[in-house]
């Protein structure tokens, strides 16, 4: 389940890298689906005691608070307003960091 987590958020760093780019904008729903299977399985990678190490726990808090950023600029976009630049780059942030950590537990 781990290494699960970890395909499905290369996924999601993937397409949000694309995003950021300006290009394929329409994959947004994808990217936020991506993000929630990883942190989906990530958690029950922590629930199965696989996911007890120095930076496991970091990564899974702020894969979720990544998560909350990336509901709230979905809410926004829903609603018709802009997302604040401060929301993208802490979404961003959160979930990049996460990824970092989450990949120095497992590979390093």
């Amino acid at each position: 389940m781990l290494l699960g987590s970890f395909v499905a958020l290369s996924l999601a760093v993937a397409i949000g890298g694309f995003m950021l780019a300006g290009k394929f904008s329409r994959l947004a729903i994808l990217h936020g689906a991506a993000g929630a299977t990883g942190l989906l399985l990530l958690t029950l990678s922590w629930r199965h005691a696989a996911l007890r190490g120095p930076f496991a726990m970091d990564a899974l808090v702020l894969a979720a608070a990544a998560l909350c950023g990336g509901m709230v600029v979905a809410t926004l976009n829903y609603l018709g307003r802009p997302a604040p630049g401060l929301l993208l780059l802490l979404h961003g942030a959160a979930g990049g960091l996460a990824y970092l950590l989450l990949a120095g537990f497992i590979f390093g």
